[in-house]
């Protein structure tokens, strides 16, 4: 049962940071900068990253983002009070990924991200470190009607 409301804890949390740390900046960038479009992601992150670590809750922190290769953007967060024994993994992968899914099918600040074809990973550590999840929305998933 602790397991499950930690779990909901942290959804609640990702959810709301998830579509809007970075967005009006990467919009900015992408309207205006001639630059290739994956610079315009590395200068987003880079922006994104002065702000970090970002408290997103008492349960949440935004370490960074990451570009990595394929045009995979990644938010790099930090659950602060939970350890990976107290989560049930599967869980939190089972409740996050649907929400998250459609807030990138829907938010209509992502929109550049879905039309330049952009994969959105959200990647979890524990209060220690240790890795607890990854969730990848790709392309295919965020364009299904």
């Amino acid at each position: 049962m602790e397991k499950e409301k930690n779990s909901k804890k942290a959804l609640a949390a990702m959810i709301g940071i998830a579509t809007t740390i970075g967005i009006a900046l990467f919009m900015k960038l992408v309207i205006f900068a001639p630059q290739s479009f994956d610079d315009i992601l590395k200068q987003a992150s880079n922006e994104i990253n002065k702000n970090c670590p970002m408290v997103v809750d008492s349960e949440t922190t935004l370490n960074n983002t990451t570009i990595l290769p394929g045009r995979i953007f990644q938010y790099n967060y930090r659950m602060s009070n939970l350890s990976k024994d107290s989560i049930d993994v599967e869980y939190f992968k089972e409740t996050m990924k649907p929400p998250i899914i459609n807030s990138v099918k829907t938010n209509p600040d992502l929109k550049q991200f879905r039309d330049k074809g952009v994969t959105l990973t959200y990647s979890y550590v524990d209060m220690d470190g240790k890795f607890v999840a990854k969730i990848t929305v790709t392309p295919e998933m965020y364009s299904e009607e």
